[in-house]
């Protein structure tokens, strides 16, 4: 091998070392922080996406449209968990919905009631996470996680008390929607093992799980997602006390519809299907 062909394999080595060291080293970081630490940093780590035309459209996505005409009906009211700047808000609304929002941003949820107003609506939106459970001003016939949300609500036990929120938050026959993003190929779970190691040592309130990427962007923000088995999401939703109606799989990401489980003795009128369309690479 010549001395160009050594130094290339040998720099390449390198570079491959410095990427893991560099991963591990975000991770360790991101599992030091407390939970409210690790959501003040994720709430400024989506400021930039919260100014792109993305989020500052009124228009909804081909998969939220079709999915949503089955699921309301005419002045139904509506919950977007996750509502960033108002991008599904404005386009419910427009719908005649009763509509509301949260989201762990301010500066989004600022932005969101600017437009809300500007646009002639009303809507009440408030800065908070669902699993924290806070006051809601009324009951819901949908609470919808915005596009992907529900991956980025960090450690099983607060996703099962974000669920289990919005479960007690819809009228009888209410239905919940969340989208999520597939787990395609196995995760940094050395990683995650090591970042599990240091949230308990420092006794932190929430545990990274496999399945989690960790992330620092820039300095002051922290990115954390989920990226999920389909079998795993579903778990979830059953130990929250819901049961799954729909579940599909498309190029863009999973997509679950979901309600509570009926009292028992009570007439069951929803039949549940599963309608899960195969992609490359999903597990």
């Amino acid at each position: 091998m010549s001395a160009r062909l050594t130094a290339f394999s040998g720099l390449g080595a390198l570079s491959r070392l410095g990427a893991r060291a560099v991963r591990l080293c975000e991770y360790v970081g991101v599992a030091l922080l407390s939970r409210g630490e690790l959501m003040a940093g994720a709430a400024r780590a989506w400021e930039p996406f919260n100014r792109s035309p993305v989020a500052l459209s009124a228009e909804l996505f081909e998969w939220e449209r079709a999915a949503l005409d089955r699921l309301l009906g005419p002045g139904q009211a509506v919950l977007v968990v996750g509502c960033g700047a108002g991008r599904e808000l404005l386009a419910l609304l427009a719908r005649g919905l009763v509509v509301d929002g949260l989201d762990i941003a301010p500066q989004a949820v600022a932005k969101a009631r600017e437009r809300v107003t500007a646009s002639g609506f009303e809507s009440t939106l408030i800065v908070a996470a669902l699993e924290d459970e806070p006051a809601l001003p009324r009951a819901y016939d949908l609470v919808i996680f915005s596009w992907f949300c529900f991956s980025y609500v960090p450690d099983r036990r607060y996703r099962l008390r974000a669920l289990a929120a919005a479960a007690r938050a819809l009228r009888p026959g209410g239905r919940l929607m969340l989208s999520y993003i597939p787990q395609r190929m196995r995760g940094a779970d050395r990683a995650v093992r090591v970042a599990g190691l240091a949230a308990r040592l420092v006794g932190s309130d929430w545990q990274p799980e496999p399945g989690d990427e960790l992330m620092m962007p820039a300095a002051g923000m922290a990115s954390y997602q989920r990226l999920f088995r389909p079998e795993g999401l579903v778990a979830e939703i059953e130990q929250a006390g819901l049961r799954v109606i729909r579940h599909e799989i498309h190029e863009s990401g999973g997509i679950v519809v979901a309600a509570p489980v009926a009292i028992p003795g009570e007439r069951n009128v929803t039949q549940a299907t599963s309608a899960v369309d195969s992609i490359a690479g999903a597990p």
